[in-house]
């Protein structure tokens, strides 16, 4: 299908389209900045958005920023999770409607840091693979924690709706040096630690050394030290539904706290069966 260009609102400056996404990603890094006040997190946002994140996270006044925690757990036991989300600049999203539904650029005024939910045209979808979830370890009182692993367990599976339309935000790109990456097509699901040593090199001077290494359980979190895990959701042929599941010790006793998003699973779903894309943007929306 051809490209189609999408007319809408007038085109912003370039100056304005700048000022535009440094607010939104001053906005995402507030909030996750909330979970734990950390050099790991800082090691996350740099990796994530890079030079931008890094300066934007130099600015931010810590007394302003109020916690944000949405993790799910029947018996959270010694620890407390906290879910970040990504907003639009992190995972793709699939809506199971063609593109001819999307001909308006993103409004202005629209909060990138809530989500693609809370955008109306895209209202009844779901995240595309690769489905990056940011979450936050911590400890609920003094006594030490020893994460021991993460895992992933597929409550549903379900397959890909036909005639759906990828969206994808046309702002930061996506490139954290380290996360933990999912296979959900397989059963159990498979969760290999990801690392891009060149990258991480590149993050030397603003990365504490302990945070430039691949993810090799276990961690040791407390009230006063989390620890923040970047999961990354793939799958080629699902529409899966899972929770994830960190082991810990803790004075003399072992868990399991079981982590989904706000009382549900995450929701993964893959784009091969989708039918268009469209990259939205304030400038306009493009569609193939």
């Amino acid at each position: 299908m051809a490209r189609r260009p999408r007319t809408g609102s007038a085109r912003p400056s370039p100056t304005t389209a700048r000022q535009k996404r440094a607010s939104t990603i001053r906005a995402w890094l507030a909030g996750v900045l909330a979970a734990a006040l950390t050099a790991a997190l800082a090691g996350v946002l740099t990796g994530w958005f890079g030079a931008a994140g890094r300066e934007i996270a130099r600015t931010v006044d810590r007394d302003e920023i109020a916690p944000t925690v949405s993790a799910s757990t029947v018996d959270p036991g010694p620890l407390t999770v906290a879910v970040q989300p990504l907003g639009l600049c992190g995972s793709e999203w699939v809506v199971p409607v063609g593109p001819a539904e999307f001909d308006t650029p993103m409004p202005m005024n629209i909060d990138m840091t809530k989500g693609w939910r809370d955008w109306t045209p895209a209202a009844g979808g779901a995240n595309a693979a690769p489905h990056h979830v940011l979450i936050f370890v911590q400890g609920r009182s003094a006594a030490e924690v020893i994460i021991t692993g993460l895992n992933v367990r597929v409550v549903k599976r379900s397959t890909p709706p036909p005639q759906a339309t990828v969206l994808t935000a046309d702002c930061a790109d996506p490139g954290a040096f380290r996360s933990l990456e999912v296979d959900l097509d397989r059963t159990p699901p498979v969760v290999t630690p990801r690392y891009d040593a060149e990258r991480a090199e590149s993050m030397v001077d603003e990365v504490p050394s302990q945070q430039l290494t691949p993810i090799k359980f276990p961690y040791e979190v407390s009230l006063s030290d989390a620890e923040p895990f970047l999961i990354t959701a793939q799958t080629r042929s699902c529409d899966c539904g899972w929770v994830a599941e960190v082991t810990w010790a803790s004075e003399g006793k072992t868990g399991t706290t079981v982590v989904d998003d706000g009382g549900v699973p995450f929701r993964s779903i893959s784009t091969a069966r989708a039918t268009g894309r469209c990259t939205v943007s304030f400038s306009g929306t493009r569609c193939q």
